[in-house]
């Protein structure tokens, strides 16, 4: 009994903080459901040998929203680390600026990374969250 209502606690939380994520939503709450997902990714895997394959296509979607929410997170503290180093290196605006231009395609490339991959989490988690949403824990 601890081990389903273990896993359903998880599902509850992930159900919970996927049903409140828009694309305008803060990064720490995509961070918080990436680290959610991985939580019960490991708990479920953990667990296998108790389920045999029936977890295995939930994991897998586990790992794909993680995937997805890591790259939203690496690209969201890429863009702090260097709006941070642009703003720590030079207190004239002048300076700032062209420094910025000089970085522009780096920061281009993080932000079009972080809205593909929110595209890819936001045109995915309709199936995922069906998913997570059908299946029996009970052993």
């Amino acid at each position: 009994r601890m081990i389903p209502a273990l896993l359903d606690a998880y599902r509850e939380r992930v159900l919970s903080l996927g049903s409140a994520l828009r694309f305008n939503t803060t990064p720490e709450e995509y961070h918080q459901m990436r680290v959610c997902c991985k939580r019960m990714r490991y708990a479920m895997e953990f667990f296998t040998s108790c389920y045999g394959d029936r977890l295995q296509s939930l994991i897998r979607i586990m790992i794909d929203v993680q995937d997805n929410l890591g790259r939203v997170h690496d690209a969201d503290v890429q863009l702090a680390s260097v709006r941070g180093y642009i703003k720590k290196k030079h207190s004239k605006a002048s300076k700032r600026r062209h420094l910025e231009g000089e970085l522009e395609p780096l920061i281009d490339s993080e932000v079009c990374t972080k809205q593909d991959s929110l595209s890819e989490f936001h045109r995915s988690w309709p199936e995922s969250r069906s998913e997570l949403e059908g299946i029996d824990f009970s052993l």
